[in-house]
């Protein structure tokens, strides 16, 4: 049963749903989904690694916790809050949210960064840098805002800075500019 039919129109809940509540509902169902989708990808490489490293239920926990938390400061103030961690095998974890809806991330970034490849530039490469790891799965969630509520959004790159061999490097197309998916072919 999806989570809107669940919410309004399944089975009366014994308790409300608090905002709260339902958020981490749709953080978890929107990372799962970003993951069923990447798990169709040509790249078996990205397949791999998404069956490697983000799929345990232990990781997908830590990425939806650390999502609620800044989702609601997000929420709060509409500043970008983040929190990475590194797993194994010189692999990071990397939760954003964004103030910014689906159809307006590119503009965020461009604003901020002057694009998604700006934000790889200037924040992603000098953090695997100076914490000496190979790949940084990013992951990205925003909301999008109805007059009749909210939908929450998920992204996921998948950064490799030093062995290309490792794992293919995967772009998350809704946040790069019309210049980069032309040059990145998105």
């Amino acid at each position: 049963m999806g989570l809107f039919k669940k919410l309004f129109g399944g089975k009366p809940q014994q308790q409300p749903q608090s905002e709260a509540e339902i958020l981490a509902e749709m953080l978890v169902t929107g990372y799962r989904s970003t993951l069923d989708r990447m798990q169709q990808l040509a790249d078996p490489s990205i397949r791999e690694f998404v069956s490697k490293y983000l799929t345990a239920q232990a990781v997908a926990s830590d990425v939806c916790a650390a999502a609620l938390e800044k989702m609601v400061l997000t929420d709060q103030d509409r500043r970008e809050h983040s929190k990475a961690w590194t797993l194994r095998d010189g692999v990071m974890i990397g939760v954003q949210t964004i103030p910014a809806s689906r159809t307006t991330a590119a503009e965020w970034f461009t604003s901020e960064f002057g694009g998604y490849s700006g934000y790889c530039t200037s924040v992603v490469e000098p953090i695997l840098r100076s914490t000496n790891k190979d790949v940084l799965a990013h992951i990205i969630f925003g909301q999008d805002r109805y007059d009749a509520g909210w939908q929450v959004w998920t992204q996921i790159a998948v950064l490799p800075l030093r062995n290309p061999n490792f794992v293919s490097a995967l772009l998350p197309r809704t946040c790069c500019n019309a210049a980069e998916r032309e040059r990145y072919k998105l």
